[in-house]
């Protein structure tokens, strides 16, 4: 675990390190065994509950990359999170960090509702909602409280506009479905 003290270093270049392989070569496994057990098609229900569970695998693994990618940024190679000073622990995440991992979150969160959106796939866009939702109560019960002033009027302002384009997207997709439910009804008469 890098997070622990002592352990493993994520020297490299952004995105070309050993976080990438501990976590983003998994998070292709995951997924590339999910489209495979897609196309295979037998109608077995297990078989698609397996290709459910390596997506969700997928996108909680790319979670827990994006979040480590972000600590990187801040600390380097040595991720760990805890210090132990006189054998007592200190937790090592600087305000700016703390920050930053909604901001990470938030971006991949929206990430996943595009992918939702241009494959035609429902378990990104639910998922983006997840992750999207947890950036918000993050924001909201302890960002927030740290910031005063404009900084946490424009930390306020850039989360609605977020949540206002997320809102239009799914407005848009609920239009598109009722549509094709409409022209499906037509054609089946």
């Amino acid at each position: 675990n890098p997070l622990l003290p002592k352990g493993p270093q994520a020297a490299g270049l952004p995105l070309l390190n050993l976080l990438a392989a501990h976590w983003l070569v998994p998070v292709a496994v995951c997924w590339l065994a999910a489209r495979l057990l897609d196309r295979l098609d037998t109608g077995r229900v297990a078989e698609r509950i397996m290709a459910r569970v390596f997506d969700v695998a997928a996108v909680a693994l790319g979670f827990v990359h994006i979040t480590l990618e972000t600590r990187r940024a801040f600390h380097g190679a040595d991720l760990s999170m805890i210090a132990l000073h006189d054998a007592t622990p200190a937790l090592l995440i600087s305000r700016h960090e703390w920050w930053a991992w909604s901001g990470a979150w938030l971006a991949y969160g929206i990430a996943l509702l595009l992918i939702g959106v241009v494959s035609g796939r429902r378990l990104p866009r639910h998922a983006s909602l997840v992750i999207v939702g947890a950036a918000v109560l993050k924001v909201f019960l302890f960002d927030a409280r740290e910031l005063d002033g404009l900084l946490r009027v424009a930390s306020f302002f850039a989360l609605g506009l977020t949540l206002l384009g997320m809102g239009l997207v799914y407005q848009r997709l609920g239009q598109r479905s009722a549509a094709d439910a409409a022209a499906g009804s037509a054609v089946a008469r």
